[in-house]
């Protein structure tokens, strides 16, 4: 499933770009990761879900 935003496109955002972004804990510890917006946000079903869960489980058990 291809998502509509990269995370290079992402870097670019203005919300990224903006102070507010910079001063959030998580991301101050480096601990942001840029997400599939399609899966993550669009309620695609069954395979959408299980794209989520891999990816929680990839980036929170490592």
């Amino acid at each position: 499933m291809q998502g509509s935003t990269s995370p290079a496109e992402a870097a670019s955002s203005p919300v990224i770009a903006s102070e507010l972004w910079r001063t959030l804990a998580g991301v101050r510890a480096g601990e942001a990761v840029w997400v599939d917006d399609d899966p993550w946000y669009l309620n695609a079903g069954p395979t959408a879900a299980r794209l989520v869960l891999s990816g929680l489980d990839r980036h929170l058990t490592s």
